[in-house]
């Protein structure tokens, strides 16, 4: 039952990314060459974020009350520092590091990224005005969320592989190290026997 649900949990939001994908392309009128690297970014970052929430829950033991505020303040933080609130480039260096802790900013900056090189000219056209700069500076984009030069999308993604497998391993960790702590049954031989 816990992995039929799993399963189920994690591809409703899959399901939903793919099929949001199919319809938006046509009505926004995006290339498909980006398609599945946009499914990609997008599962990549639906799947770490569901990873970092496990590692959370294992960490607290089940015990949800001790990891909503830590989480909701990852989360929080996560969105401000993702570039579309606060340019990165604007960032203080001594908060810098909330920009590259942020997971939100690695999936949104190399989604963003990957759509703006497939749609060309990028960064060449000219623009006069905040409204122009939109509509024909596909790279205005890039620089007033200040993913640019910060990232590219292959770093984005290799970062969110990276946030992946890190917590990944440190949930395998935390779950060996609570197993071998909790009490072992001692059940010997003459407690099995059969009548």
């Amino acid at each position: 039952p816990a992995i039929a649900s799993a399963i189920f949990a994690y591809g409703i939001p899959v399901v939903a990314i793919i099929l949001g994908h199919l319809i938006g392309y046509p009505i926004l009128g995006w290339e498909w060459g980006t398609f599945l690297v946009q499914i990609l970014f997008a599962i990549g970052y639906t799947t770490a974020a569901i990873q970092v929430g496990k590692t959370l829950s294992v960490a607290a033991r089940g015990d949800y009350t001790k990891l909503t505020r830590g989480y909701v303040l990852f989360i929080f933080l996560s969105i401000l520092f993702s570039g579309f609130f606060v340019n990165v480039n604007n960032v203080p260096d001594s908060w810098r590091w909330l920009v590259y802790l942020s997971l939100t900013f690695w999936g949104l900056s190399g989604a963003v990224l990957n759509q703006l090189q497939f749609n060309g000219n990028f960064g060449e056209d000219p623009c006069l005005s905040f409204v122009t700069c939109i509509a024909f500076d596909r790279n205005f984009l890039a620089r007033y969320f200040g993913y640019t030069p910060t990232t590219t999308s292959l770093l984005s993604m290799l970062v969110l592989l990276i946030w992946l497998v890190a917590f990944f391993l440190i949930e395998g960790f935390l779950l060996l190290r609570f197993s071998s702590a909790s009490p072992k049954l001692n059940i010997s031989k003459k407690d099995t026997k059969i009548e």
